[in-house]
């Protein structure tokens, strides 16, 4: 029989005496005792539920069996709704549950929806091994999810806060713009990003705007800026049309005046550029262009100037290597894929 996601979640408690007497009093009363409420009385009590609600829900176990009883439960919860939405729809998934706590006891966690998945990925992806995954995700868990911690000199910890304050900004960014691809500009600040996409940062904490990488290196400094942006102090804002108006004037206005920089031409703007060079022994071949300005046979020759070149390089390899007596299977496959290439100086 079908069972929806969330049937699945529904906990089947057994029937206790406790429920059984109210559920005895409901239907004698017909609900003629809510009569006998006020109205601030039928709203305390609606409130005190959601409290005993949101405290079963988000409350903290304070007992290790408690906690390894609550993970195992929701665990299994889980693993349910994947393996119900692997028949629905056809989905592969696996997870992986540690603990961020060492005041209970509880191995790293996995779950794959099909054997399969993991021997694959084991055998496919340079060190994927769930074990040592785990220990890692626990051990990082355990010290407080904090990289910083893990980077040792000042300057590694300088540049992933660069890092982390650049992305931050991008990310701002592209959400609000619509355009997944923006990216923040700093020296053409107005023109790229106000006047682009109609946006502002607001809440900047350093002095003037400038990019990550000239942010003075103090671990303070770039933690206080991280934090506004990761708070949402720090955000773009979308300007309206009469702040849009006044900002527009008044960069063309600097335009004219010649305090806005230009952008610097390149050294052969306006002439016409050479073509890309011939590879010798391919001349007089002819070519038939494409409708869109892309010619195949030119391509075509190109690419298969460059395997070749590839495949002698390979096969000189394979041979010193076959010389010391290493040819082994990948020199095998290596041999064989000179040989599809099309090289002339493969020796069979």
């Amino acid at each position: 029989m079908f069972s929806s996601f969330d049937k699945l979640r529904t906990v089947q408690r057994q029937p206790n005496k406790f429920n059984a007497y109210l559920h005895h009093i409901a239907k004698e009363n017909n609900g003629e005792l809510l009569c006998f409420l006020t109205e601030e009385q039928k709203n305390e009590y609606v409130e005190e539920l959601k409290v005993l609600k949101e405290t079963q829900q988000y409350g903290l176990r304070l007992t290790q069996r408690s906690r390894a009883q609550d993970v195992n439960h929701v665990c299994k919860t889980i693993e349910d709704l994947l393996l119900g939405l692997q028949v629905r729809v056809g989905v592969q998934a696996f997870y992986c549950v540690v603990r961020s706590s060492l005041e209970y006891q509880l191995h790293p966690r996995f779950f794959f929806t099909n054997r399969d998945l993991d021997v694959f990925l084991r055998g496919s992806v340079r060190r994927f091994e769930p074990e040592n995954i785990g220990a890692l995700a626990e051990a990082f868990s355990i010290a407080g999810s904090d990289y910083l911690s893990f980077l040792r000199s000042m300057t590694e910890k300088v540049t992933f806060l660069r890092g982390e304050v650049r992305e931050l900004l991008n990310s701002g960014l592209a959400s609000p713009s619509g355009d997944p691809n923006a990216t923040m500009s700093y020296a053409q600040y107005t023109r790229d990003v106000q006047l682009k996409y109609k946006l502002t940062l607001e809440g900047w904490m350093y002095s003037t705007l400038c990019a990550p990488s000239d942010l003075p290196a103090i671990i303070p400094v770039l933690m206080d800026i991280h934090d506004h942006l990761v708070r949402g102090d720090c955000y773009f804002h979308r300007l309206d049309p009469s702040e849009y108006l006044a900002l527009q004037a008044e960069y063309e206005q600097r335009a004219e005046s010649g305090q806005v920089k230009p952008r610097k031409k390149r050294s052969d703007a306006g002439k016409p550029r050479a073509k890309g060079k011939q590879v010798a022994g391919e001349v007089g071949r002819a070519s038939t262009p494409r409708g869109d300005g892309i010619d195949d046979n030119a391509t075509t020759t190109t690419t298969m100037a460059m395997a070749r070149r590839m495949a002698r390089t390979a096969t000189m390899a394979m041979m010193r290597r076959m010389a010391h007596g290493r040819r082994g299977r990948r020199g095998r496959r290596f041999l064989l894929w000179v040989t599809y290439v099309g090289s002339q100086h493969v020796v069979h």
